[in-house]
Order: structure tokens, then sequence, then C-alpha cells
């Protein structure tokens, strides 16, 4: 059973100054930072998956080399006390990857990550963040053209300072460049008393689906790591998402995509990080999803379905397996990550923003000419 971790206590602050060093090799991280690292992200105001070592460790493996650690790691007292956790890679548009981004780990190549910050314990941001965006300046000429900060929690402590901060290091201040809904619900201790929360027609249309389902059909419910192993059980997730999604996937269309979770699902079910529950029906398996748990939360990553049997409301009757698979584990919140889809709003009680920001930087020459043609095309094309 997955172990639940409570809310990080305050972290209490060291004594004697803080220094920050540059770690740039994956393998140097492994080294110093690897012991320390899933603690900083427990510590952190919001811990969240997708900054975890085993998934970050991952992704930088098939990255296919185009990204280069970029690692502020901030010490007091001989100890790692906090970390910038950021790569640079290419970006560019038009299919052309001319310049050179400074992002988190975890993002762009075939990353699909949310809830990105600094990983500083909760209530030491405004003591420790400016000194890693003052060494972020320090070992930006050259190294990186523009600076993407996406899917941050936008009540992340980090936003003010960075608001207030950056232009004082940059003379370039981060602009917003995108905002997207996170639904999520807080999971009761029963089945029951999560449907007696919700509408009475959402109840009628989940109780007709999955009466229907079960009362006309032989099903079987899947889990892998107990029912099947872990390496055939993401195949199948993998052939399930293609099937339903086709070529409007951005995720396992992707060979690397593929290959990080053909990687990293053995190392999440090694952990009990991992939910991966595949439906068959009448023999056949027809519809999966592949889930992560952390810090007491399900995350609602990828799934899929053949759509030859659409008429089964296979994403309904899925998205109740997991639920009630959390419920049973006793997690407290069921998140669904952002995405613009309406069954994530029916099934969800609330919801969080995520925001993504910007900042060229000053002494790009690239970066530069990129922000001066592109402050000319705005002002030619009016918005829409």
């Amino acid at each position: 059973m997955p172990t639940i971790s409570a809310a990080p206590a305050p972290t209490k602050p060291k004594s004697g100054p803080v220094s920050v060093r540059l770690i740039d090799s994956w393998e140097k991280a492994n080294e110093t930072l690897r012991p320390h690292w899933d603690a900083l992200v427990m510590s952190s105001s919001y811990p969240n998956f997708f900054q975890t070592w085993d998934y970050l460790d991952t992704w930088i493996k098939h990255s296919g080399g185009e990204f280069t650690p970029h690692i502020l790691v901030a010490e007091q007292a001989d100890q790692v006390v906090a970390l910038a956790p950021m790569a640079v890679g290419p970006v560019g548009s038009g299919g052309k990857k001319w310049m050179r981004q400074l992002t988190f780990l975890g993002c762009g190549g075939a990353g699909l990550s949310e809830y990105l910050d600094f990983l500083i314990p909760a209530g030491q941001e405004a003591e420790i963040l400016p000194l890693l965006l003052q060494e972020l300046k320090q070992t930006a000429k050259g190294s990186w053209d523009v600076m993407r900060l996406p899917m941050m929690h936008d009540q992340s402590a980090s936003l003010k300072i960075l608001d207030d901060h950056t232009p004082q290091s940059f003379t370039a201040k981060l602009e917003k460049t995108e905002e997207n809904a996170s639904p999520f619900v807080s999971i009761p201790s029963s089945w029951d008393d999560y449907m007696a929360g919700r509408s009475a027609q959402f109840r009628r249309s989940v109780r007709r689906k999955w009466n229907k389902l079960h009362k006309n059909h032989g099903v079987k419910l899947i889990e892998a790591g107990k029912d099947m192993p872990v390496a055939e059980a993401i195949e199948e997730i993998i052939r399930l998402h293609e099937a339903r999604w086709g070529d409007d996937s951005q995720a396992f269309s992707d060979d690397r995509f593929a290959e990080i979770h053909r990687d990293l699902a053995p190392r999440l079910a090694k952990s009990d990080r991992l939910s991966m529950l595949l439906l068959e029906v009448d023999g056949e398996i027809v519809a999966g999803r592949y889930d992560f748990v952390f810090n007491g939360i399900l995350w609602n990553y990828q799934g899929g379905w053949l759509p030859e049997h659409r008429n089964l409301s296979l994403g309904v009757i899925m998205l109740a397996y997991s639920l009630q698979w959390a419920i049973d584990r006793g997690l407290k919140e069921y998140d669904y990550l952002a995405g613009e889809h309406d069954y994530k709003s029916s099934w969800a009680d609330d919801e969080r923003i995520l925001t993504s920001y910007e900042m060229i930087n000053p002494s790009s020459v690239r970066g530069t000419v990129f922000n001066r043609v592109r402050g000319i095309k705005r002002r030619l094309v009016p918005a829409s």
C-alpha cells in the first residue's frame, strides 16, 4: 500500500551564510544530490510528483542529450538546503530550434510535467530565491537565450519573489505567457460519500453506465504489478492510448516519451508510486489508466481505450475505477492535471491555476533579436 506523506513541517533555518554553486552534469548530480533530492521536494510548499528524483532521472536519460543540467545548489553549513532544478536545451518555432532555453528539469523534449518550481523549504523562499536568481545571472552569458518557467502553481511562494527580484538581477521582467486550470477532487472516505456529493444528473449517468457494462459483459480489473507484470501493462497502455488518440496525442506517439515511461513505470512500482489499471471486457483488454501516486495524491496522467467500444463509456468507467482505487488506499486527493477536457471538471470539485512565464536573457543577442522581431509581429497583427 502506498505510503501517504504528511504535509511537510516548516524547516528550521540553518545558521551561517548561504553559498550557491552550479552543477552542469547529471553524473555529478547523481553523486552529490540524489540523497537529498526527494527530501527537498517534500520540504517545499507544494511537493509534486514531477520533480521527484525517479521521474527526472528517467526523463534526462531519455532526453536524447538535448538538455544539459543547469542545477543551482544552495548550501548552508555544508548542507544542501535548496535547488534550482533547471536544464538548458533547444527551443524554437517553425520547426527550427535556433535558441537555447533555460527551463525546469522535466520540460521540453519528451516531457509533460506540471506544478514545477524551485525546490526551497517552505518559508525560506524570500531568503534563498534571490540568491539563486543572482547566480543565474552570473551563469547566463552565452549559455541560454530565453528562460521559460512553465506550469507553476499560481499560489507558489516563488512567484511574488520572482516578480520583485528578476528585474533586479537581469534588468528584464518575467512575462506571463499562459494559464491552465488543473481540476482536482478531495477524496472522501468512501465511494458512496463521493457520489453523495455529486449532482443527481452525474450520479444517474455514472450508475447507468456502470450497471450497463457490468450487467451485460464479463468484466475484470487488472492491476499492474499484481495481476500482470508492469512491463507488459505499460505496453497495453501505449497501445490503448494510441488507439484512442492517434496522431492527436502529444504523449506516446513520441518514441522518446514511450521509452521514458517504459523505464519509469517499473521504478515507480518498486516505490509504490504507480497506479496502472487495465480493464478486460469479455476476455479482451479494452481500456487502461496510467497514473502516479505521491504525497497522498493520485496524479491523473494518461489513459486510453479502444474506439470500437465507445458505446461502453470506457473513459467514465476507468475514472470510476481509479477513484475507487484511490479511496481504498486512503489517498487524500485526485489531481486531474491541466488540460481542457469536460470530464475533468465534472469529476472534480475545485481547481488550481498553473501559470507559465518567459523572460528573454538581456545578455543574449539571439534572444534580443527574437524579442524585437516578435514585438514587431505583435504590433502588425492585431490580437484576435
